[in-house]
């Protein structure tokens, strides 16, 4: 029975999403994509997800993560494959990374604050807004 090897599938979900903030979106990278060519090419190709999701699902293929080991038997057609789930993996699993990081920042911001009563940002809160009137008819 040929089956979706899922440690691999969530393991080359996660590689592609990690290495792609690490290239594309980490401040320590952005300067050496602006400079790699003078117009912007690549950093333009490195900042979509999808686009860089094939490419680094197939390195990370080519290292041995074989998701597709079982039905494709045909090795040029399962590192393509591979590079397809990359391009569906690698946004949505870097989006919910990132949404959790955004999370917990919040989280850890609320936390910090409740215990300062004389915060400067603490206003009044805002009115309630009011209802709509009636439609004419």
């Amino acid at each position: 029975m040929m089956m979706l090897n899922l440690q691999h599938l969530v393991l080359l979900g996660l590689l592609t999403a990690g290495l792609h903030w690490l290239f594309a979106r980490s401040s320590v990278m952005e300067w050496f994509w602006g400079k790699l060519t003078p117009d912007g090419a690549v950093a333009n190709l490195v900042d979509c997800a999808a686009c860089s999701g094939f490419w680094l699902a197939l390195g990370v293929w080519a290292m041995g993560v074989r998701p597709l080991a079982g039905i494709v038997t045909w090795w040029p057609v399962e590192g393509v494959l591979t590079g397809v789930l990359g391009i569906a993996l690698t946004p949505v699993i870097e989006g919910v990374i990132l949404w959790g990081l955004a999370i917990t920042a919040i989280e850890e911001e609320v936390h910090h604050d409740e215990g300062d009563e004389k915060r400067k940002d603490a206003a009044e809160p805002a009115p309630p807004v009011p209802p709509l009137p009636p439609p004419r008819h």
